[in-house]
């Protein structure tokens, strides 16, 4: 079973009646640069629509904020997002007026096939809809990216990809003065409660479980605070890419 979170707004086909139920509303951050702007009360939309959401969502999931942010190095104010999404600014854009702050963290830190995907949506797929990554795409490279972890010796809760040579999260902690994942305190490591929600929560092979884990935000943002961008997080949206990609929604 897939549980679905915020489900107040759909895009609904009926193939008995031949009608489709149009979804009304948008959210900013995540309207595709074709649709800002649009009446969605008179707009059929898509999967490549979708597939742009997904890119964000993925993006902040492992990331921790949105693609379209950053460092403006153009002139005068930064624009709203919306307008950045429209014009198809973000720090992996060519010549684009955004660039990465000291504190972002470098799109080459996740494994190239994911760097691709992202560069895929958001710059191949700005202008060409269909280019954006399908969420069977997005499943497989995370499969990839995860089984290409690897630990680092020096830090116990440091986790990089093996591509990236040596430990992203060191060299981070070493130049900002800040280690945003320090190792395991051991109050956490004797606490066999938790260990075992964190355990269950890994391991247990319902989707259920997942999307739940996702929408327990308190209990979700503490397993990110002493993990990575890769290890735990990737796994609950492996399952939302394989849900979504066999969606008979379409």
């Amino acid at each position: 079973m897939t549980a679905i979170i915020d489900t107040d707004s759909f895009q609904v086909r009926d193939t008995s009646a031949k009608k489709i139920y149009l979804c009304t509303v948008g959210s900013e951050g995540f309207t595709p640069p074709e649709l800002i702007g649009k009446n969605f009360r008179k707009l059929k939309q898509s999967q490549n629509h979708d597939r742009f959401r997904l890119g964000v969502l993925i993006h902040y999931l492992l990331f921790g904020y949105h693609p379209f942010s950053g460092n403006w190095t153009g002139v005068g104010e930064s624009p709203e997002q919306t307008e950045l999404i429209r014009q198809g600014y973000w720090y992996g854009g060519q010549n684009s007026p955004i660039r990465h702050s000291k504190t972002t963290i470098p799109l080459s830190v996740v494994h190239p096939e994911l760097e691709q995907l992202f560069l895929q949506c958001f710059n191949d797929g700005h202008e060409q809809s269909h280019l954006r990554p399908t969420a069977r795409d997005w499943h497989e490279a995370l499969e990839v990216a995860v089984n290409q972890l690897t630990s680092c010796s020096r830090v116990d809760s440091h986790h990089y990809s093996k591509h990236y040579s040596k430990c992203y999260w060191c060299d981070r902690a070493a130049n900002l003065g800040v280690d945003i994942f320090p190792g395991v305190a051991p109050n956490f490591k004797q606490d066999k409660n938790y260990q075992f929600e964190v355990k269950y929560i890994l391991n247990k092979q319902s989707s259920n479980i997942y999307f739940e884990s996702l929408c327990y935000l308190p209990f979700y943002m503490e397993l990110i605070k002493y993990s990575t961008i890769g290890s735990v997080i990737a796994t609950p949206i492996l399952l939302l890419c394989s849900k979504l990609d066999s969606s008979d929604l379409w």
